[in-house]
């Protein structure tokens, strides 16, 4: 994950989140953060289903975002 989103957009301490596809489908996420650098994270445990069940595979675009009002929810954006 890009670590200007993860620094600016995240809440450092939280662990758990929820993916969001276009059809405000909900995975639960996992975030681990890196012991190396305090500005980058991980998505763990759910970015595994997310893609299976989107249809994702690897070299596929994505953008992230997250909604201002609803912070534990990651919106991903198949590009």
């Amino acid at each position: 994950m890009d670590a200007h989103f993860a620094t600016v957009s995240l809440v450092k301490n939280r662990k758990m989140y929820n993916l969001s596809n276009e059809n405000d489908g909900l995975w639960l996420c996992t975030i681990r953060w890196s012991q190396r650098s305090r500005m980058e994270c991980y998505l763990s445990r759910g970015w595994k289903e997310f893609c299976v069940d989107n249809g994702l595979e690897a070299g596929n675009k994505v953008m992230f975002g997250v909604d201002k009002n609803r912070s534990s929810i990651i919106h991903v954006l198949i590009t």
